[in-house]
């Protein structure tokens, strides 16, 4: 019986057929890069999306940021103007004022440093899809660098050179088909951890906010201290 692998190269050799395992893998490889370019374009717009709902949510925070802190520094103040014991408490030393503000502008820049943060795992997932979107030109050339291998004469191939090209084609082949499994899953696994990371951002962001409150809490609670002590000496 008659080696099909054997008879293949003798074809191709004899220029009667085009080299069949070069034809499947250039479609392998063809296949492979549609699949891998819907991942990385499916995958970006995933990594934009989240990173885009970060910035907005930063961005949301820090037009919050100084409200809140103006409104607790007013509503400190009037606690104090209707205690009816204003010119005690404003002898004692409740730079309350001055905290939150120091504490607003800490959360802010908190903030902002998660929105940067956002934008750097923005370009850091692009540079990683980008990278192993590299790996398919190398997968390519291995194709391309069997036929530059192995050189014909006037006469064509020989038979020995025939099959050494066939094997070179089936070896490319191979890593072609194993690719298209694993690279689409590290392509996977890349823009999952861009989108976690992504998303674990507005929890941070959301703890200098709370932060900032805590704070504010501290000084209404020092502030209302103050008030009880007025009172009771103004009584005693």
């Amino acid at each position: 019986t008659s080696n099909p692998f054997h008879t293949f190269a003798e074809l191709g050799q004899k220029g009667l057929i085009p080299n069949p395992v070069e034809i499947l893998a250039n479609l392998s490889m063809d296949h492979l890069e549609n699949k891998v370019k819907d991942h990385v374009n499916n995958g970006l717009s995933n990594v934009q999306n989240g990173v885009y709902e970060v910035q907005t949510f930063g961005s949301k925070l820090i037009n919050f940021i100084p409200n809140l802190a103006a409104n607790a520094i007013k509503d400190i103040q009037n606690m104090i103007n209707l205690s009816g014991v204003v010119s005690c408490v404003n002898k004692q030393p409740l730079p309350f004022s001055n905290v939150i503000q120091v504490a607003a502008k800490s959360a802010s820049k908190c903030v902002a440093e998660k929105v940067d943060q956002a934008a750097n795992i923005w370009n850091n997932t692009a540079d990683n899809l980008r990278n192993a979107s590299n790996d398919l030109q190398n997968l390519r050339d291995s194709i391309n660098d069997c036929s530059q291998r192995i050189s014909s004469g006037s006469l064509g191939l020989s038979l020995s050179d025939a099959m050494a090209l066939n094997t070179c084609y089936a070896a490319a082949l191979i890593n072609v088909q194993s690719e298209t499994i694993l690279l689409p899953i590290t392509i996977g696994q890349k823009i999952a951890e861009g989108v976690d990371w992504a998303n674990s951002l507005k929890g941070y962001m959301v703890k200098c906010v709370a932060n900032l409150a805590q704070d504010i809490a501290t000084q209404a609670f020092k502030a209302s201290q103050a008030i009880a002590k007025c009172i009771v000496d103004s009584t005693g």
